[in-house]
């Protein structure tokens, strides 16, 4: 009792951070782990455009970018007639010329309304985690954006460590997060009442009740590994701009195994961790100025090399723009909106957005989701965990038993010290289904099962150097 006391104190008290770190790196592993296997069907149906440095070097944008240069940007996209369009950034206040701001909201409502695309910014709300306190922000969103676009889903939210939120519910208001307002766009029905084309998984997560009953406030998500085809066909360089191929890793099965494999092992030793920052991104991604210059050749049809260059551009914007939901973000330097992916590493914020519907489209109701309370803050994970610390108290009992009897010259000490191996081994193998059933089939987040291998290690480890035979000048000894 007094050792399970101590184990659960290092686990759940945390003096010295130690379950705090190791509980973060196991989820970020388990995902590395998974995302060669993560199903890559809407992938492919969700593109991102970043208005980057390489943007802002340009004579298209300015920092901060105007009214009018958000209105190119959005009439070159709404050309190629997208599913849905989000603006990860907060209208707060005008810019540029006067006019630019009006210009802007007529055309965010002329595709709103006369092209049946539907167009959300970020909005006001902020929530937090625990309370039932919303409030919204003392600068708002400029009434002419609020008023022009379909919705504003909330930017801001505390209290949910690194998962990720979909709606909230407080003060009577149901409030989405960008991910669910635009799943609910994609599953929403046409003009003539029929479902639209696309990965929506049930047609009835169009509806905002229907979206609080069947997934989760909050989801811890999972992170694709294998970029989009069109990025290689997009940019011959990597995201990071260090000139190495965005090529995508290998789809075979063995290839996937192996990849998974090492990321196991690269749990273990950050030396051992394989390289896999070389890859693009997941999503297709273009930089705003790619894209207003591919618009731009696109509509040349002048000369001959004019409509062949023209014809080009028009065939990558139509695959990278049309029936996908567009989202649109920053990746500028100094900018503090990044997030990190247990895959790619460091990305642009609205990445999170992303990923966090492309979670929703694959999975549907399964997402993967934090454990439920049990008593106190104590979840399912944690039981779990309590459970495996329960188990380490006793194997250390039966390899001390093993030590008394080894000492006492028992004839079958050396068979127990087998079994010993054996029923660690077995419990190890047992842990371990139990972690894969959590995951797979309850849809938990990874319990930290690094901090249990660990903390095992270290304290079977200790009890046998305390327990095993000595020599002194009698003979062998128990200590």
């Amino acid at each position: 009792m007094p050792d399970l006391l101590i184990l659960i104190a290092i686990m759940f008290v945390d003096p010295f951070g130690f379950s705090n770190s190791t509980d973060e790196r196991s989820k970020d592993v388990f995902y590395q782990v998974t995302s060669p296997f993560y199903p890559d069907t809407a992938r492919d149906n969700i593109a991102v455009i970043l208005i980057d440095d390489a943007s802002l070097d340009t004579e298209f944008f300015d920092w901060p970018p105007s009214f009018d240069q958000y209105d190119t940007l959005l009439s070159s996209v709404a050309t190629y007639a997208p599913k849905a369009v989000f603006f990860d950034l907060l209208f707060l206040d005008p810019r540029g010329q006067e006019d630019d701001l009006e210009f802007f909201a007529d055309n965010i409502r002329a595709i709103r309304d006369f092209k049946d695309t539907p167009v959300f910014a970020m909005g006001a709300a902020s929530i937090h985690a625990g309370t039932a306190e919303c409030f919204s922000e003392s600068i708002s969103v400029l009434p002419q954006i609020g008023d022009a676009v379909t919705d504003l889903p909330f930017f801001r939210f505390s209290g949910y460590g690194n998962d990720y939120p979909m709606y909230t519910m407080c003060n009577g208001r149901t409030l989405l997060s960008p991910a669910a307002e635009l799943l609910k766009a994609v599953c929403s029905l046409d003009s003539n009442g029929s479902e639209l084309d696309g990965p929506c998984p049930d047609a009835t997560l169009s509806n905002v009740q229907q979206i609080t009953k069947t997934i989760p406030d909050a989801i811890s998500i999972r992170w694709g590994e294998a970029t989009a085809p069109i990025n290689q066909r997009l940019y011959p360089a990597s995201f990071d701009g260090e000139g190495s191929d965005c090529v995508p890793p290998s789809d075979k099965f063995i290839e996937k195994l192996l990849r998974s494999a090492s990321y196991f092992i690269g749990a273990f030793s950050e030396r051992l961790r394989p390289d896999i920052s070389e890859n693009c991104i997941y999503h297709p991604h273009m930089s705003a100025f790619d894209l207003i210059v591919r618009a731009q050749q696109a509509s040349h049809v002048a000369t001959a090399d004019k409509a062949e260059q023209a014809n080009a551009s028009r065939k990558i914007l139509e695959d990278f723009l049309n029936n996908k939901v567009v989202l649109i973000g920053l990746d500028v330097a100094g900018v503090r909106d990044t997030v990190i992916s247990p895959v790619q590493g460091t990305v642009p914020g609205v990445m999170a957005h992303a990923m966090a519907l492309d979670n929703a489209l694959v999975l549907g109701s399964d997402l993967q989701h934090a454990a439920p309370v049990l008593f106190w803050e104590a979840d399912g994970t944690d039981a779990i965990e309590i459970a495996g610390l329960l188990v380490l108290t006793l194997l250390r009992w039966r390899l001390a038993s093993n030590a008394i009897a080894s000492s006492n010259s028992k004839p079958d000490s050396k068979r127990s010290y087998v079994r010993f191996a054996l029923m660690a081994l077995g419990c190890v193998a047992f842990f371990f289904a139990l972690i894969a059933a959590t995951f797979f089939i309850l849809r938990w987040s990874p319990i930290n099962w690094i901090g249990l291998i660990g903390l095992g290690w270290a304290y079977i480890a200790f009890c046998y150097s305390t327990t095993m035979q000595r020599p002194n000048a009698d003979g062998y000894v128990h200590e």
